[in-house]
């Protein structure tokens, strides 16, 4: 009697685990039914800000339910953005557009950030990536990255360049060309409102000799003579400036890759919703018209083949920034 007892009562529990799976299955498949908070950290003319009003139209298209932007500013970095997430519902209606900065640079310089993106956030898919150009003001009688090396050296100390904030992936370049290159450069802080944009007003108008950022703020000015690029934090040379050498090439051998960003959302999403936003996002991302877009602002579109994908690779750039941040000698602040 106790043996079919207790076989009853398994079968029972597989009945209901069976049954309790269907209908979890069942009731992601409607998700979702309300509209989707899409959270931006960093300033309204920044990359983020511009992919995610890019991607915004087509992602409203393909969940059937509106996808709101919604700008979460300040807070060191961008802080503010990611401990809006982290404060978010796991349940797939909050997203992050997050990028290097905020993923695996802040986590090793920014003691009270208050946010571990490994543990605290699931990698849904990334969506671009774009070099980060080190370019002079025209001013400057440089040419190429040697020029600057030589000129550097026979001026310590007088060349400027521009800070964008203590805990930017651009302060770590800095940080990376002035140590591994030996040119000493002088940091002048940004005075201007914007972050990057408002940096490159800076270098434009001549207040510094120097500017290290993301490829579609260096796109115009360098088409129209003010800055002169010399070399590019990627994996290869950009099409969009195919003379100009990467770091690797220069020497500067810790910054083999520039910016990227791809959509987060918190820890404990069921699986199927991330799938789910991880399928849409994809379509709207490779959409030849977003490609074409994108690539005319300086942004290469590059999607991960899977969240799992995307997952390992935020790991493995959140472990090498912060092998590069120990190396260089940079203290969080």
């Amino acid at each position: 009697m106790r043996v079919l007892q207790r076989f009853g009562a398994l079968v029972l529990t597989a009945f209901l685990l069976s049954a309790g799976n269907a209908w979890a299955q069942s009731s992601y498949e409607s998700f979702p039914e309300k509209p989707i908070r899409l959270i931006v950290g960093h300033w309204r003319t920044g990359s983020s800000a511009i992919m995610s009003r890019m991607l915004q139209p087509k992602l409203t298209a393909l969940l059937g339910k509106e996808v709101v932007i919604d700008y979460v500013e300040g807070g060191t970095g961008g802080a503010n953005g990611t401990r809006a997430l982290k404060a978010a519902a796991p349940d797939g209606y909050t997203m992050l557009m997050g990028t290097v900065g905020v993923t695996a640079m802040l986590p090793s310089t920014y003691l009270a950030y208050g946010v571990d993106p490994l543990r605290d956030f699931v990698p849904v898919i990334l969506i671009s990536d774009y070099p980060n150009v080190l370019a002079a003001h025209r001013s400057v009688p440089v040419n190429s990255f040697a020029d600057l090396k030589a000129l550097a050296r026979k001026r310590p100390g007088d060349l400027t360049y521009i800070m964008i904030s203590s805990t930017s992936i651009h302060n770590l370049e800095y940080a990376a060309i002035i140590k591994e290159g030996g040119i000493p450069l002088k940091g002048v802080p940004n005075i201007a409102y914007g972050g990057s944009g408002g940096a490159m007003q800076q270098i434009v108008n001549g207040y510094v000799d120097l500017i290290m950022t993301t490829a579609p703020y260096v796109l115009p000015p360098a088409r129209s003579g003010a800055i002169k690029p010399l070399a590019i934090a990627a994996e290869k040379r950009y099409f969009d400036l195919p003379n100009v050498p990467t770091m690797t090439e220069v020497g500067i051998r810790s910054l083999p890759i520039g910016s990227w960003m791809g959509l987060f959302v918190p820890m404990g999403t069921p699986r199927p919703i991330v799938d789910k936003l991880f399928a849409a996002a994809k379509r709207a991302a490779e959409d030849p018209e977003i490609k074409r877009i994108a690539a005319d602002g300086g942004m290469l579109i590059s999607t991960s083949s899977s969240p799992d994908e995307f997952k390992k690779f935020v790991e493995n750039e959140t472990g090498r920034v912060s092998a590069t941040v120990k190396a260089l000698g940079i203290k969080p602040q």
